[in-house]
């Protein structure tokens, strides 16, 4: 994604490896409606200064090579009551729900 706020609320299944790149610092792409996937290999690899927001990971792997990837508890990022935990560079922030 090269700028802005996208939302992807279909969902979405993981049958392999998928990279996903926010180029811009401030932007955000919300998978709101990632599905959980069980298959061998299936990781996620989240690339560039943006953000990737998603309702959940599970796959084999997450790598976070550039911005941050948010958990959210609710269906948005901005949703009341949404809550979310983030990851930046590989380093999981304390647990503190925001």
């Amino acid at each position: 994604m090269v700028q802005g706020n996208h939302t992807i609320s279909a969902p979405v299944e993981l049958w392999g490896g998928v990279s996903v790149n926010v180029e811009q610092a401030g932007s955000m792409l919300t998978m709101s409606n990632l599905q959980p996937t069980f298959l061998a290999g299936a990781g996620v690899a989240k690339s560039g200064p943006g953000t990737l927001a998603v309702n959940n990971v599970r796959a084999d792997s997450l790598a976070v090579h550039g911005g941050k990837v948010q958990v959210l508890a609710g269906p948005t990022p901005n949703a009341a009551g949404a809550r979310r935990r983030e990851v930046v560079d590989n380093r999981p922030r304390p647990l503190r729900w925001t």
